[in-house]
């Protein structure tokens, strides 16, 4: 687990853009500490949170205070998203503002009464706001205070933290005026986090998440699909808006998730359709240049920017090529190439695109659908590039494939892990 990783995640966490009592994460913050959050909350942000949260520690490989943490942080996105922005046809909503009551953050922020009045003993209340540097770290230029974490609590101050965090959500909830939630439904950003609940619900043993996801995508490939995907969708009316690359290139990668999480072959065939849906209405197969806009797009000024890049949200182009070389698509290689080459200065901006490049070969684990614990496990393990493959092989036999070539049966996670880490030139 590289340090750098580590330290960012828990600053995160730690920061006011973490809601820390109803789950889920702002936008961003406003100040170069992180203290202060611009408190807008959006369904992507939520997603790629969820799922970076998950890999982390299905790649840390232990139960210590940081990957506990990073649970309690993962299930609070998850429920926050499932619970605030949930659509009852499957979707979810794409956003929830940052305003509430007439003011930016009334509903997040806390004064010395509102907390009095949410927490009267006059111990607990200290100690909250000791720990989480009230009236100090914590303040903003109007006496508000936003919920940070100062100090890395121990575990017992974590379980009475938990609490009296409880208590100060039941009162804000009975006692403020939430912001309000915009109901569009976009199709990118719910296909992507149905992937996100797809990783954690695996790495953390929730198959109701992945259920959860499965619903989302159904919802995504009939309500907002007919002869073809659609942008968005809202209640007066319904699906609007011809598909960007990044709306079908999210929705098939969150298919071909589902088929790993549950070896159903629907959602593989779903996958397929959409990957080739998008190479005849994306996919400039002479160069290989993946547009943002086809030409059933009403076109925003940026359609004709490369989307070759990471942004706030993982590269459409990248995504399109991994599901590509994935399901075995002849233009996958061609989208690969058009990839321009990377600098070590751009590995963070292009990190998308240089996985895809990684993995070109199409890693795949292939195992019997039977072998309940093998299955599990790999899918717990979340290997970055292996594509778990339902196969007819002997019951708790697994073979790791790709380049046209296969490693020799592997009969347990750890044997799919090695073979897994030799192919990427991976140190144990």
């Amino acid at each position: 687990m590289p340090d750098a990783l580590r330290t960012t995640l828990n600053g995160m966490l730690a920061g006011g853009i973490h809601d820390r009592l109803g789950g889920g994460i702002c936008r961003y913050a406003v100040d170069e500490a992180w203290r202060f959050p611009h408190f807008e909350k959006m369904l992507s942000d939520q997603a790629c949170m969820l799922d970076l949260l998950a890999r982390a520690v299905a790649a840390a490989g232990a139960d210590d205070a940081y990957t506990r943490r990073w649970r309690v942080a993962a299930e609070g996105i998850a429920g926050y998203v499932m619970r605030d922005l949930g659509h009852p046809g499957g979707g979810f909503a794409s956003s929830q503002d940052a305003d509430s009551a007439g003011s930016e953050g009334a509903y997040s922020t806390w004064t010395a009464a509102e907390l009095a009045a949410a927490l009267p003993d006059a111990g607990e209340r200290a100690a909250v706001l000791d720990l989480c540097g009230i009236g100090r770290e914590a303040a903003l230029p109007d006496g508000r205070n936003v919920l940070l974490e100062v100090r890395t609590p121990t575990d017992e101050e974590r379980r009475w933290l938990n609490a009296s965090f409880a208590r100060l959500q039941d009162w804000r909830t009975l006692h403020k005026v939430p912001p309000t939630i915009d109901p569009m439904v976009t199709s990118g950003s719910t296909a992507l986090m149905a992937s996100a609940l797809v990783t954690a619900g695996c790495v953390f043993g929730r198959s109701d998440w992945v259920q959860r996801a499965e619903q989302a995508m159904r919802f995504v490939l009939t309500d907002l699909r007919s002869d073809r995907l659609h942008h968005h969708w809202n209640a007066a009316g319904g699906a609007r808006g011809t598909a960007f690359c990044d709306d079908i290139a999210y929705a098939a990668a969150a298919c071909l998730d589902l088929y790993e999480a549950t070896f159903r072959p629907e959602w593989r065939s779903a996958a397929h359709e959409l990957a080739e849906e998008a190479a005849r209405e994306f996919i400039d197969l002479a160069s290989g240049r993946v547009l943002y806009a086809s030409a059933a797009t009403e076109a925003p000024p940026f359609a004709e920017a490369p989307i070759d890049s990471d942004g706030t949200l993982p590269s459409p182009a990248a995504v399109l090529a991994e599901v590509g070389s994935a399901l075995g698509l002849n233009w996958a290689d061609a989208v690969l190439a058009g990839f321009a080459p990377t600098s070590a200065f751009e590995v963070v901006a292009e990190a998308r695109a240089v996985e895809a490049k990684r993995w070109a070969v199409g890693l795949t684990c292939r195992v019997a659908s039977r072998s309940e614990d093998l299955v599990r496990g790999l899918r717990a393990a979340a290997l970055p590039g292996l594509r778990l493959v339902a196969d007819d092989l002997p019951d708790g036999i697994a073979v790791v494939c790709g380049g046209g070539t296969c490693d020799a049966p592997a009969r347990s996670v750890e044997e799919v892990v090695d073979a897994w880490r030799r192919r990427a030139n991976l140190r144990p």
